[in-house]
């Protein structure tokens, strides 16, 4: 008897494409084989098996691409060679529609897949740009977020978003070593490297440690605010960091998409004197930082 051998729409679309291959002969016979309708007796499996073999052998079938892919390697390759900078911005949506000779909605799926992969970022109502290389992060070392960009070539600058004093969240009320209705200092800032919005922060501090805190000028380094003016600096830090999506606030914060990876790090600090004095949590842009660690620092 003859019985069809039925495939899924998008494998016979590929098989299909044979016709136009010179291949008809082979896409005909595995649309239709002769097979014995005895369940002990399958003479058809050796012919689909050798006909797998024969259409896996010639090149070009079944590994061609969907359009947005083939776009976004054109574009990656654009990037990771050098013919758009840092920074550069790529052309509208629309006008790469037309130089690729698509839709706004393939060029977009090409667009969010480079990234996902880091090579371009997009601010809200100004469009897609190159990422900058990342900021290198050593987690036993307790340089402050300016020094690490200006080490690296970047100009940082902080700004406060909001400043309040408030109960303890129960979650670090044993870190902090606070009782509960004991209150701290939060701060929620976004820090900025050339420009370019990658953190956002906020800072538990306490207030029996640097009071008056919220009169002073909180744009810029903490760590400078603390030695100026509560004699007190950094000297040992507990990290934590984890991938993790950006949370609505967050990334109405940064300019970004929610949901979007990131890169969130939790660090418990410590003073010269060896007491807890603050505990910042942080939210990277995940094309914006690299964790670099040597053990024999």
């Amino acid at each position: 008897m003859q019985q069809k051998i039925h495939f899924q729409r998008r494998d016979r679309d590929n098989l299909g494409s044979l016709n136009n291959r010179g291949d008809a002969g082979i896409y005909q016979r595995m649309l239709m084989l002769p097979c014995n309708d005895r369940a002990d007796d399958l003479p058809c499996a050796q012919p689909i098996a050798q006909l797998i073999a024969q259409l896996i052998a010639k090149p070009g079938i079944f590994m061609s691409k969907p359009q947005y892919l083939q776009i976004k390697d054109a574009l990656a390759n654009q990037i990771l060679a050098g013919g758009l900078a840092p920074n550069d911005k790529l052309p509208s949506e629309r006008l790469l529609g037309e130089l690729y000779g698509t839709t706004r909605v393939t060029i977009r799926e090409a667009l969010v897949q480079l990234e996902a992969n880091g090579l371009i970022y997009r601010e809200d109502r100004r469009g897609w740009f190159v990422t900058p290389p990342r900021f290198r992060l050593n987690p036993r070392r307790t340089s402050n977020f300016h020094q690490i960009v200006r080490e690296q070539g970047g100009e940082p600058h902080t700004e406060l978003l909001e400043k309040s004093r408030q109960a303890v969240p129960p979650a670090l009320m044993a870190q902090l070593q606070l009782k509960p209705f004991d209150s701290l200092f939060l701060l929620k800032r976004l820090r900025y490297a050339n420009g370019r919005a990658i953190c956002y922060c906020e800072n538990h501090c306490l207030p029996e440690r640097v009071p008056g805190l919220l009169e002073l000028d909180l744009n810029g380094s903490l760590t400078e605010i603390y030695q100026a003016h509560y004699d007190l600096h950094y000297a040992r830090m507990q990290v934590r960091f984890f991938p993790t999506a950006l949370p609505d606030e967050v990334a109405k914060a940064l300019g970004a998409t929610a949901g979007l990876p990131a890169l969130r790090l939790e660090r418990l600090n410590f003073d010269q004197h060896g007491r807890v004095l603050d505990f910042d949590l942080e939210y990277w842009r995940h094309d914006s930082l690299e964790i670099e660690v040597d053990t024999q620092d």
